[in-house]
């Protein structure tokens, strides 16, 4: 495996494993404990680093932070893309993406609170550029969930993408109502919603749903 190189600085095939578990760490901590326990003390703790470490492959910790936000939301948008795909009627395979997204926020309290928590952070930091790459992923998944349905729906996915992404931030002090949600959304793209739906994760070992360690989701 060839070195890849980050700034100015070329890293072996060794040091990018070891910077990618770094980020792993990252990952583990964002997900049970947010964004505020995310110091280069308590990610050099979970990846049994030193700080010195953190700071040789990191620029700071917002960088870090930045990095294991977008591999928890890539990791997200994937497994709700991959089981969309494998749903023949591309109408049901549409609603299944919306629902796949929108539910684990209702299910788990603290995924809302993780999303307002990173965007807050990025805000004051600002630095945006996460942020905004976390709002074009999710645009192009609903993107190929419309396009499948028909070319012309595909002009609602920015419509979408912004109705969503209002509803999971409102979501830890108005908990959803997901049949008056797709109703909605129904009207907004032009698309029947489905008489019924479920609601909820109901797996308890689900990686993308974690509950924080200091409460209950």
């Amino acid at each position: 495996m060839p070195s890849r190189s980050y700034g100015d600085r070329l890293l072996s095939p060794n040091q990018e494993f070891r910077r990618g578990e770094i980020v792993e760490a990252a990952c583990r901590l964002l997900r049970t404990q947010g964004v505020a326990a995310c110091t280069v003390r308590t990610i050099a703790d979970e990846a049994g680093v030193s700080k010195g470490v953190i700071h040789y492959y990191f620029a700071d910790v917002h960088e870090l932070v930045e990095l294991g936000f977008a591999q928890l939301a890539r990791s997200f948008y994937a497994h709700i893309d991959e089981h969309a795909a494998a749903i023949a009627d591309p109408v049901q395979a549409l609603w299944d993406a919306i629902v796949s997204y929108v539910t684990p926020w209702d299910a788990h309290a603290s995924m809302a609170g993780l999303w307002c928590e990173y965007y807050v952070a990025s805000l004051r930091a600002g630095r945006l550029d996460g942020v905004v790459a976390m709002q074009r992923a999710m645009h192009d998944l609903f993107a190929g969930a419309l396009a499948r349905v028909a070319p012309d729906a595909v002009r609602h996915a920015g419509a979408l993408t912004r109705h969503v992404t209002g509803t999971v931030l409102t979501q830890t002090q108005m908990p959803v109502d997901v049949p008056e949600l797709l109703a909605e959304i129904s009207r907004m793209i032009g698309v029947p919603a489905p008489a019924t739906v479920g609601a909820g994760c109901d797996d308890p070992g689900c990686v993308f749903h974690s509950a924080r360690r200091s409460r209950s989701a």
